[in-house]
Formats: C-alpha cells, structure tokens, sequence
C-alpha cells in the first residue's frame, strides 16, 4: 500500500467511525425517549378529612387507598401507591427512609400495633416500588447526562 492508499483509507476508517457513533447515540436517544413517561400535571391526592387520627405509615382505604407520611412541615399526607410518580425525590427519600424504619420495627417486634400479614407485604411493597421510581430517575438522569455530554445540574459561574 501506498502512503496515498494509507491516507483514504484512515479517511474511511474515521467516517466510519463517526457514523457508528452517531447511530449509536441516535439510538440511545429514540431509546431514553421511548421509556420517558407522558407528562401528567394532575396533582396526587395527598389529604382527606379525618387523616390526623391515622398513625404514621398506617395503610388507608377509605376514601383513598395508600399510606400515611409527614412532608417537609410535619403535616400528614397520603401517598398513594398508584401516584409515587407524582412526588419529587426529597419526598420519595423521606418516605422511603420512614418505610424502612417502620418495616425494620414491624419486623422485630418493636411495634406494638398488630398488622396481618398483606398489611406487611403491602407496606414492602410501597418501600420496594419508591426504591425502584428512584433508580429509575438516576439512570435517566445518568443517560441523558451520557447523551448531551455534560452533567445536569452542575453549573459553573462565570469568572467576573
């Protein structure tokens, strides 16, 4: 081979190159847009009258079916199991943190409230399903940060 032959086909080798990366990424994209969920601005239920006389984490099923939590300023919510994808990550975090608590008291007897046993499998449940919503929001996180090629929510200031 000639240096001329070696210089188009090293001109070949790089358009190929940038052709297989730029399939793979368009199909990263179309593939992060396929699982994206479609926007829904309804807000959870979160409140109903008579919630102060329910227990922390006690599940509901009247009027709503979920469990009870406290947001950020000490007032009960109800989070249902059909709406945790309405909720952000602080308040997912804070719940999820509780569950574990309450299941870990639950378990070992530290709880003195009798709970049958769907009771417990459903309170596990609601802790494995936030678990689940929340890995999969940092791995959106990870792919979309992978395919603009810079982090998100990582600004610099400008040097005045």
């Amino acid at each position: 081979m000639t240096s001329e032959q070696n210089w188009e086909l090293g001109g070949d080798i790089v358009f190929i190159r940038s052709s297989v990366i730029w399939e793979r990424v368009h199909d990263f994209q179309l593939g992060i847009e396929s699982y994206q969920q479609k926007v829904n601005l309804t807000a959870p239920t979160i409140t109903f009258p008579g919630i102060e006389e329910h227990d922390m984490f006690s599940i509901i099923y009247e009027p709503v079916h979920g469990i009870i939590y406290k947001n950020s300023k000490k007032e009960k919510r109800v989070m249902r199991h059909t709406e945790i994808h309405k909720f952000c990550d602080a308040t997912l975090n804070r719940v999820l943190e509780g569950l574990k608590s309450y299941n870990n008291d639950v378990k070992y007897g530290y709880v003195q409230k009798d709970l049958t046993k769907d009771e417990t499998e459903y309170l596990k449940l609601f802790e494995e399903e936030i678990e689940e919503r929340l890995k999969h929001r940092r791995q959106m996180r990870r792919w979309e940060m992978y395919v603009n090629g810079r982090p998100l929510g990582l600004r610099r200031e400008r040097p005045e």
